[in-house]
């Protein structure tokens, strides 16, 4: 099953081109890599029968090696769509060539190697991928199960493809929506007295409480440098089994209010000490109805809320016009906590559609009143940058954001757009030295067929920097010609400016 974020993209009705022309800001125009499959986005079906129509690509990694590696839900192999879901791993090289998993598990993978599919059951229950990170040479995804209850899991496969675990990530007992892995390195020191590095790693997502809460909550596991299994780190949290649960502060919430938060998306600064900053985004319910963008900022040590953040009690909440949710976090850290620099992505609603939203936040401005996190307000249009949305009137347009990643100086966005029917694929740069948008394509990455006819739409669910200014991205096609089937995408973004000064 999609969740929420793409739920609207079930939309029927006129076709692409009942799109106004929209003009775009092209002071760093991007295209489609023509050295990555020749410009084309890599249509995959996973060994699916050739009418299977429900293949989501949702997360990208770049392997050690530069290779990427997507990731998402397909269907078992010969079958069908679902009802049963599996999560899919497909290895892409430097031009855009699938490459053969070097030591896969026989049992999951398919053509020639080169499609892992796991557990490639007609039972498998992965309702969705919530994040892909590759780390010391394995891959860790994280996952959805559907059923009579939604639970986390973390599923492990090494560097060539072969299966290690699958694990519950959590053990609350009640549903479960995951969010991120965040990984890091602990220095400590083993029997000798020698210094040692210890890669941890700390899973986070939301769950219903009985109550009726939304509850964030994080985990923490220690990661075999062996075979790069889990073990849960009982030394944080509070509960007894590596868990640290974090509930929204009533202070945040009204009489009308279920005082409920949910996270996203979520990122580590200082992340080779033994104390990182985990910066976690999402929607909080703060007024009655109403939602908002939120960043905490969490003690990588303890999993206790940042002091040194928010008005002091570790949450900046983000009160832009209209209801608005967190998407993706990205941070510039520094060594001081107080000094970081945070950079929240987000919709927004507004009349008669939706718009996007990059807020640049400083970590620590002193005021008369005290020591807070504020906005950059020299920064964009005090300390916001829009993101597409209704262009001057009421257009009906709605423009989701899906991920941000800082790559130098610059914020690269993907996302998705649509009017009333399939959507475009979105991407976008914001400058982060004034927040200036120098990139934003809306048609302008209509995916094309190798023979040169459009599909019926897309969508950039995720991106990665894969160096030189370039950026892989992950997500789905709609078929027109299939009553749009959504068909597992990848493409690769490079800046098509030759000259200076905008030429």
């Amino acid at each position: 099953m999609l969740k929420t974020h793409a739920i609207a993209l079930a939309v029927l009705a006129a076709g692409l081109s009942a799109k106004p022309a929209l003009a775009s800001l092209d002071d760093d125009p991007f295209v489609y890599d023509p050295a990555f499959n020749y410009g084309l986005i890599l249509e995959d079906r996973f060994a699916a029968t050739t009418t299977a129509s429900y293949l989501l690509g949702l997360h990208i990694a770049r392997a050690a090696n530069g290779d990427v590696v997507a990731a998402g839900i397909v269907p078992a192999a010969f079958q069908v769509s679902p009802p049963a879901n599996n999560i899919g791993l497909v290895r892409y090289g430097a031009n855009g060539e699938r490459l053969a998993w070097s030591a896969p598990s026989s049992q999951f993978v398919f053509y020639e190697d080169r499609y892992v599919d796991y557990p490639n059951s007609t039972t498998g229950n992965v309702g969705w991928v919530d994040d892909l990170i590759a780390l010391n040479g394995r891959f860790y995804a994280l996952t959805d199960s559907v059923g009579a209850q939604r639970d986390v899991r973390i599923a492990i496969f090494t560097d060539g493809g072969a299966f290690i675990d699958d694990m519950p990530a959590f053990v609350t007992g009640l549903d479960e929506t995951g969010a991120a892995l965040i990984p890091y390195s602990y220095p400590t020191f083993d029997g000798s007295g020698n210094p040692v590095i210890q890669q941890m790693l700390i899973a986070v997502a939301t769950y219903a409480s009985g109550t009726g809460r939304q509850i964030i909550t994080m985990k923490r596991f220690v990661v075999s440098p062996v075979d790069g299994s889990l073990g849960v780190d009982n030394s944080f949290g509070v509960s007894g089994n590596g868990a640290m649960d974090q509930p929204l502060p009533d202070a945040f919430c009204d009489a009308g209010s279920s005082c409920s938060w949910s996270v996203k998306d979520g990122v580590a600064a200082r992340d080779d000490t033994a104390s990182p900053t985990l910066y976690l985004t999402g929607t909080a319910a703060t007024s009655g109805s109403s939602t908002n963008a939120f960043v905490a900022a969490i003690n990588g040590y303890d999993g206790s809320l940042s002091a040194s953040f928010g008005h002091g009690d570790g949450i900046y909440v983000n009160y832009l016009d209209g209801s608005s949710g967190g998407v993706s976090v990205a941070v510039a850290p520094a060594a001081d906590p107080a000094n970081d620099v945070v950079y929240l992505a987000s919709d927004v609603a507004e009349p008669c559609g939706q718009r996007g939203a990059v807020t640049k936040l400083r970590a620590q401005v002193t005021l008369p009143e005290g020591t807070m996190t504020l906005p950059d307000f020299f920064w964009g249009d005090g300390g916001t940058r829009g993101i597409g949305g209704n262009p001057g009137s009421c257009g009906n347009v709605f423009t989701f954001l899906t991920h941000v990643v800082l790559d130098g100086d610059r914020l690269a966005l993907s996302g998705y757009e649509y009017l009333v029917s399939t959507p475009d694929p979105l991407f976008s740069v914001v400058r982060t030295s004034d927040g200036a948008l120098t990139e934003f394509s809306r048609a302008g990455f209509t995916p094309l067929r190798a023979d040169g006819t459009p599909w019926g739409g897309a969508v950039f669910a995720d991106l990665v920097a894969t160096g030189g200014g370039r950026y892989a991205t992950t997500g789905y096609l709609y078929d027109a010609s299939a009553g749009n089937a959504l068909l597992f995408g990848t493409a690769q973004l490079a800046s098509d400016r030759i000259f200076g000064d905008g030429f």
